[in-house]
């Protein structure tokens, strides 16, 4: 879930250099509506970060420890399953992508079974529809 994923970055990098954070949907060409149902996006969490403060690669560090890149399918997190819970790591631009491949290298090397976690360019985003946005707000 994209609300709970943006919360551990808030309680990890809070006064860290995390300025700002969107929940949203990425990964996927279409328009929104193009992007519904079994080819639909995946939910994600969009950062914005002081690059002096806090580097890309510590970001993925957090991610590899929290999300299991091993999962026996990529369409899951934990219960979820489907396309929207895809485990991926969207980048912006190749040195992110190239970034984000050495990490998930450096990883695999620590892993006894195969990782599944995708790397692919962000592509549109959608941002969350309000009812989510706003119990992110309450919360």
């Amino acid at each position: 879930c994209f609300r709970v994923l943006h919360n551990h970055f808030w309680d990890e990098f809070d006064g860290k250099g995390l300025i700002d954070t969107r929940i949203g949907y990425c990964g996927c060409d279409m328009d929104y509506q193009g992007c519904t149902g079994i080819h639909g996006p995946s939910k994600s969490v969009q950062l914005l970060y002081d690059p002096e403060k806090i580097e890309y690669g510590q970001i993925l560090e957090f991610i590899f420890c929290w999300h299991d890149p091993t999962y026996t399918t990529a369409n899951r997190h934990g219960p979820d399953m489907g396309n929207s819970y895809r485990g991926a790591i969207f980048t912006h631009g190749p040195r992110q992508e190239e970034k984000a491949k050495e990490t998930r290298d450096l990883v695999q090397k620590l892993c006894k079974s195969p990782m599944t976690t995708q790397i692919i360019p962000v592509g549109q985003w959608f941002d969350v529809e309000e009812y989510h946005q706003l119990y992110l707000n309450q919360s």
